[in-house]
């Protein structure tokens, strides 16, 4: 959903990931160019192949807390934000998250 180098708002990821939702967040984050850090490559590999522990689970998720930072700070417009919802991963306005709140 990137058209002419933006972003375009909308879903990048639905609710159809599950509880892998955060690992596809962390994809989606790598591929605008966030630094996973090698580390977090065999844990999530382990999670995805239904081998990982609830440690690793704790480790994907500040993983995806730092992708969606960093997809705020260096993806999203002044006017719009990355964000969950319901489940899902959008980058919506500023005004729908207020809406939504």
């Amino acid at each position: 959903m990137i058209v002419d180098g933006k972003w375009q708002q909308g879903c990048y990821v639905d609710g159809g990931w599950g509880h892998y939702g955060l690992t596809r967040l962390i994809e989606v984050a790598e591929t605008a160019g966030f630094p996973v850090h090698p580390s977090i490559r065999p844990v999530i590999a382990a999670y995805v192949n239904h081998d990982g522990s609830d440690d690793d689970y704790e480790l994907i998720v500040n993983e995806a807390d730092l992708a969606e930072e960093w997809l705020n700070k260096n993806i999203a417009g002044s006017d719009e934000a990355f964000g969950w919802y319901e489940g899902e991963f959008y980058l919506w306005p500023l005004t729908t998250w207020q809406d939504e709140q």
